[in-house]
């Protein structure tokens, strides 16, 4: 329904769900998994090295297998709960997951859009975004939604927790200050927005 009221329009729309995933002992096999995949330099959407101000993170790519299958459906079951309850998305899914790991060395992401941008022609088109804490063992480094010039709102998460918001958000994750920080991140695809 069209409406001419922005604050009728935004009470219709949740800008992020949150809840628990992972308990520890399923954390703990994460970790023995992502122990052991090779990381690289964070990089920009279209795989260029990005300015270390705007994101100093490293980051592995993994696809589902035989030791990993049970990461997917846990989140495939998730995502689908939320889009279903609060977004209703038309969704493809999604290749793989990224594991990614904020150190204490100016460990960031500024603030930043998920979304394809530009000039693309791909069908396909990035629609919610999944971020999964891993851990707590870490300070700053706090995952932020930013709903308007002044208002940077953190969302608490603990070890174990999911934040889901359209892709189309900024978001970002602030510098850590002690320890690493370590989540998953998928983002799921679909047809363009119309």
């Amino acid at each position: 329904m069209i409406t001419n009221s922005p604050y009728e329009m935004a009470s219709n729309f949740t800008p992020w769900v949150t809840g628990p995933l992972f308990n520890f002992h399923e954390l703990t096999q994460i970790k023995k998994y992502t122990d052991n995949l090779p990381l690289e330099k964070g990089t920009l959407l279209n795989g260029e090295p990005v300015d270390e101000n705007i994101r100093k993170c490293d980051v592995v790519f993994f696809g589902r297998n035989e030791n990993n299958f049970w990461i997917f459906d846990k989140i495939n079951s998730m995502i689908n709960s939320v889009n279903d309850n609060f977004y209703n998305m038309d969704l493809f899914g999604y290749q793989d997951i990224q594991y990614t790991k904020y150190n204490s060395s100016g460990g960031k992401y500024v603030s930043h859009l998920d979304i394809n941008t530009g000039t693309n022609n791909a069908y396909l088109t990035r629609k919610l975004s999944i971020s999964i804490l891993l851990n707590n063992t870490f300070l700053g480094g706090d995952f932020f939604i930013n709903l308007g010039e002044y208002n940077k709102h953190i969302i608490k998460m603990n070890a174990g927790d999911y934040v889901v918001f359209p892709s189309f958000l900024l978001h970002g994750v602030s510098e850590i200050t002690t320890g690493e920080r370590e989540s998953l991140v998928v983002w799921t695809l679909g047809p363009k927005f119309k």
